[in-house]
């Protein structure tokens, strides 16, 4: 995560029953969300098997831990993924991988024909002590969100990797990601670009009740300037600049 969760619920005074995390990896998280709420119940949703099982292995004696081995999103279906094959999963995707192969080419996938992942939308599992939602899922947000309306109804706080590019093909901007979340309240308060420039990143939605208006309306205008191009083409310059003082 580039955000500190536990210190951004605490500056808006959110208080977590529960925690969601739909692509868990190898669910490095937990701790952190043990830390915000130690008796808080926690679902981790893993689509690839092998993480899955390890997952298991991992967390086989907490029992505030449930693991499934599901993707999310907007119905049910079965579907094949594109692997990473050096990154440790950690950037394979339903999608095809577009522009992250520009900014991570060092990161080589190959299409998975033979693992048939399950996908599930998360309403349909019925969690009802959570309220706060993590997705990694490279890409496939939108499609997760369109699959979790119930509970984004009670939903107070969502981290979520959000894009300004291509990165995946298909994938969402975060601007697509704003204009969907509005519908449930949730307004963009925290952003945070990998390496400062880089078009992938975290961003942090909070229930519109825990913005005051003054704070929504400064949000509003932040947001509007963390997309734009030529507000990163000059912050790459000024790091370049930086480098050659340096």
């Amino acid at each position: 995560m580039l955000i500190n969760t536990k210190e951004e619920l605490e500056k808006f005074k959110i208080k977590s029953r529960g925690f969601v995390q739909v692509g868990a990896h190898l669910g490095s998280e937990v701790k952190i969300f043990k830390d915000i709420n130690p008796s808080s119940s926690i679902y981790l949703f893993e689509p690839q098997i092998e993480l899955y099982k390890k997952l298991k292995n991992i967390f086989k004696n907490e029992v505030n831990v449930k693991i499934y081995n599901h993707a999310i999103g907007d119905k049910k279906e079965k579907l094949t993924m594109y692997k990473d094959t050096n990154n440790d999963s950690q950037s394979s995707s339903i999608l095809k991988p577009k522009d992250h192969l520009k900014y991570h080419s060092y990161i080589n996938f190959k299409k998975d024909l033979e693992e048939i992942i399950n996908v599930e939308t998360l309403d349909s599992f019925k969690i009802e002590d959570a309220n706060i939602l993590c997705i990694d899922v490279q890409g496939y947000e939108l499609k997760v969100l369109q699959g979790s309306k119930n509970f984004l109804k009670k939903c107070d706080a969502l981290l979520i990797e959000i894009n300004r590019k291509e990165m995946y093909e298909g994938c969402p901007h975060v601007t697509e990601i704003d204009e969907f979340l509005k519908l449930f309240n949730l307004y963009r308060v925290k952003t945070s670009w990998w390496q400062g420039t880089i078009p992938w990143g975290d961003a942090l939605y909070v229930k519109k009740n825990y913005i005051g208006k003054i704070k929504k309306i400064k949000i509003t205008l932040i947001n509007k300037l963390n997309h734009r191009s030529f507000v990163f083409f000059i912050l790459s310059k000024i790091n370049s600049l930086k480098k050659v003082v340096n």
